[in-house]
């Protein structure tokens, strides 16, 4: 335990004095949610007819043409917002959020630039507001 301690406080040192600058691995990954959407409905577990329906009409609005490092729980709030609407119930819209995360999860389980604690937190923070039913 000490040289493990010795080791990073001797590393800490190095970075302070510039001897070592830290590596941050930088995604320049540009990709669209509408693209992720679009390559789940295709590629993965094949989809029932309902789940394609789901994202092919998730796709198409223009809050889904956002970069997807970009997304935060404001940006969830306002597909929900956006689909009430369009005069979906709420369980409706909780099926299509949830569609939407599940999507999401799964292009960030394939290295794709998707910032997977936004989407914990955003789902727990819309079902503790009850803005999903």
């Amino acid at each position: 335990m000490k040289l493990g301690r010795a080791w990073r406080d001797r590393k800490l040192a190095e970075i302070e004095l510039g001897c070592i600058k830290p590596q941050i691995a930088e995604r320049h990954d540009t990709t669209l949610v509408s693209d992720i959407l679009a390559k789940r409905a295709t590629d993965g577990k094949p989809l029932k007819r309902s789940g394609v329906q789901m994202l092919d009409l998730l796709i198409a609005p223009p809050l889904c043409q956002i970069d997807a490092p970009k997304i935060d729980s404001d940006w969830f709030s306002s597909i929900v917002s956006a689909l009430l609407a369009h005069e979906f119930t709420p369980q409706t819209v909780a099926c299509y959020i949830t569609t939407l995360s599940y999507a999401l999860k799964w292009a960030a389980r394939r290295k794709m630039a998707v910032p997977s604690l936004v989407l914990q937190d955003a789902m727990e923070l819309l079902w503790e507001d009850k803005a999903l039913a």
